[in-house]
């Protein structure tokens, strides 16, 4: 395992919990992350305010770092988000493209799925394995 994918796993372990500093750590000044679901959010403050925000909303989000590929430069991510609604837990499927420069996440491209009928995302016919919650 390479540093930067020891920083995205330890990123979204961050994102779990509930300290902005923690996430606001990995991100340079002026990182961005990028979101087939919400406009940009810019900023290593802005983006820690932001998880805080969709921790706090889905009942104390957890994610999960399911699968990582890394060429040395950049990082894949697969992931699991579990959450809890008014009609019970849920989990989202992604998969995150991590931009650094040196040590610092300087941007992310998520590409996932926001469905609030269902409150799930995923591949189409794919059987998750059962990680995490």
């Amino acid at each position: 395992m390479d540093d930067r994918e020891r920083a995205v796993r330890a990123y979204n372990a961050a994102c779990s919990r509930d300290v902005v500093g923690d996430i606001t750590a990995f991100f340079t000044t002026d990182a961005v992350i990028y979101d087939l679901n919400h406009p940009p959010v810019v900023g290593r403050e802005a983006i820690g305010a932001f998880w805080a925000k969709v921790r706090a909303r889905w009942g104390g989000a957890t994610w999960d770092t399911d699968h990582v590929v890394s060429d040395g430069r950049s990082v894949v991510a697969e992931w699991t988000m579990h959450g809890v609604s008014g009609v019970g837990r849920f989990a989202f499927h992604g998969v995150d493209v991590f931009v650094f420069a040196g040590p610092l996440i300087a941007e992310i491209r998520q590409y996932w799925r926001f469905d609030a009928e269902r409150l799930a995302s995923g591949l189409v016919g794919y059987e998750y394995p059962l990680v995490g919650r």
